[in-house]
């Protein structure tokens, strides 16, 4: 088990440590990462605003539209939808503090990278969210089709293998991000430590 504090625990259990590091090879490779993360953050959360308020109008569009009909089902669908888009935006939300550029020092650009790495972590757990609520919603859907209506051509199982596909693919990419935030937190210490050292 872990225990040590002067090393970085790799998810393999193995300790990580850096020794002298070379910060005129760091920072200028650190500030490039921050830039292009910085440009995709921006894609991201751009896209998760659109994604948000299209939602958020399709979904009241399609709580109306059911309420008219008397369609039941679509009730639920278009419950899903709203709360869907508001985890996007909730999602998108969580990356804002990422989207700060700290190139004034080394220590603030790992600063930049670990609240970054905290966004998308908080993001991909709204990921886990939207599979959840359009798994609930889709099934609740489905039943209250088959009992006032009629039963789906096709069967709910495609749809939950897809959402498992995805939470699957959400939750590889969370452990690289955790990965990210944790070495970078290693870095961090490391450093406040080497400088402590040398004062």
């Amino acid at each position: 088990m872990p225990i040590s504090n002067d090393a970085y625990w790799d998810e393999l259990g193995i300790a990580w440590r850096a020794t002298n590091p070379d910060l005129n090879v760091i920072t200028p490779k650190l500030m490039t990462r921050l830039r292009w993360q910085r440009i995709v953050m921006l894609g991201m959360m751009a896209a998760g605003i659109a994604l948000s308020i299209a939602g958020l109008i399709l979904g009241i569009y399609t709580l109306v539209a059911a309420f008219s009909a008397h369609i039941w089902n679509f009730v639920t669908r278009g419950l899903a939808i709203i709360v869907i888009s508001l985890l996007f935006a909730l999602a998108s939300w969580s990356v804002r503090e990422g989207l700060r550029t700290h190139t004034r020092s080394l220590m603030e650009m790992i600063d930049a990278s670990i609240s970054r790495a905290e966004g998308l972590s908080r993001a991909v757990q709204m990921g886990y969210w939207v599979c959840a609520v359009a798994a609930v919603f889709g099934l609740v859907g489905e039943a209250i089709r088959a009992r006032l209506y009629h039963p789906a051509a096709m069967s709910p199982i495609g749809s939950l293998i897809l959402l498992a596909v995805s939470c699957a693919a959400l939750f590889f990419y969370h452990r690289h991000v955790r990965s990210d935030l944790a070495r970078f937190r290693y870095l961090r210490g490391a450093l406040r430590s080497d400088d402590r050292a040398t004062a």
